[in-house]
């Protein structure tokens, strides 16, 4: 995801095409699971903090992107009810290991994190496991008609990401770390009735999407960034299939302009969401976008009460059942949630001061 700015790499389209279709439900049956009430404690960090999201949790540290003025990256040490800056990393700028902006993927299994500038398609390898040593990337040079919104790793060689390219009928694809091979994943494409170039149809779909990988399994966790569209889906080698929805209420979006979707206002805001080995944790965006945009004339009183921060944390199972609900005692905007799902983090505002900040609950 963009840490520093939202970029947009426009395509030429010369059509005019409108989406209607509110297909599927969105219902929620609260009454049917547990709901669990759970109380977070603020962490107490020993620098101020410039971010509000987790790329990882590793060995007591959390990653964190950054706003600090020419970084891109903060590390902290988890300590007790603390948090301990360690250092920050990557720099903003031109040179040889620096980048303007940065879309991130963390490999777990190596403890690699992959940063690429959507822009300019420059991208490094940086090893977290040992002195944090830089390498260059060059696979996504190798393939300039590809631009890739977001990846994740499906191994410690492969990449899978939500993409655009002219012509693809498909919202994925795997790139391969070693040779920089590329190839379209098909079946990911959904049945929204949208009859107009698909190239704007993959724009709706993947810009600022969610795209999670199970740990160990070849399952997946897709969600829209607007309306109310989540599914779970398999991929083989090159075909996603299997597909089960949790969300099933599609974006509506037209193309006035003739070059990018665009929403009415009452369309839901999307979600959050991150996931473990047993669970997939969904926090659902509120309001909507016509909400979203009057905050621009009209500044909201408290932070906590943007779109992006919600209270209410729903539990899926890897099947797409709701298995829990949590309700925090605090509004927060992003999570994660530890391997065995005993423990969150979570970012929020500290309402009197306007300044991030970080709080654990015990699961």
């Amino acid at each position: 995801m963009p840490i520093k700015m939202l970029h947009l790499l426009f395509l030429s389209l010369f059509i005019i095409a409108t989406v209607s279709c509110r297909d599927g439900s969105s219902v929620i049956d609260r009454a049917s699971v547990p709901n669990i009430d759970v109380t977070g404690t603020e962490l107490k960090a020993d620098s101020m903090l410039y971010s509000s999201k987790i790329v990882a949790i590793f060995d007591q540290y959390i990653l964190m992107p950054t706003w600090k003025k020419q970084q891109l990256f903060d590390l902290y040490r988890i300590k007790g009810d603390s948090l301990l800056y360690e250092r920050s990393f990557l720099e903003e700028g031109n040179g040889p290991n620096e980048l303007i902006i940065a879309d991130y993927s963390y490999n777990p299994s190596n403890k690699q994190l992959l940063v690429e500038d959507p822009n300019t398609k420059k991208a490094l390898f940086i090893d977290l496991a040992g002195k944090q040593d830089i390498r260059k990337c060059d696979v996504f040079l190798a393939n300039p008609e590809y631009f890739f919104q977001q990846h994740i790793h499906e191994t410690d060689s492969t990449v899978i990401g939500l993409f655009t390219k002219k012509g693809s009928q498909s919202l994925i694809a795997r790139l391969n770390l070693l040779n920089a091979q590329c190839e379209i994943i098909d079946g990911l494409w959904p049945n929204d009735e949208f009859m107009g170039d698909p190239a704007i149809k993959q724009r709706m779909y993947t810009r600022s999407a969610i795209l999670i990988k199970h740990p160990v399994k070849s399952l997946y966790f897709y969600a829209a960034a607007e309306g109310m569209y989540a599914e779970i889906f398999e991929i083989n080698r090159k075909q996603a299939f299997n597909h089960q929805p949790i969300f099933s209420q599609y974006p509506v979006y037209d193309t006035k302009d003739g070059m990018n979707p665009s929403c009415p206002g009452d369309i839901a805001m999307g979600l959050h969401a991150c996931a473990t080995q047993a669970y997939i944790y969904i926090m659902l965006h509120r309001g909507t976008l016509q909400d979203f945009r009057n905050t621009a004339n009209k500044p909201l009183e408290k932070e906590t009460d943007g779109y992006k921060y919600n209270n209410e944390i729903l539990v899926y199972d890897w099947q797409g059942a709701l298995q829990k609900i949590y309700h925090l005692n605090r509004f927060v905007n992003k999570f994660y949630v530890s391997d065995d799902d005993r423990q969150m983090w979570a970012s929020s505002v500290n309402e009197e001061t306007g300044e991030d900040i970080f709080l654990y609950f015990d699961l």
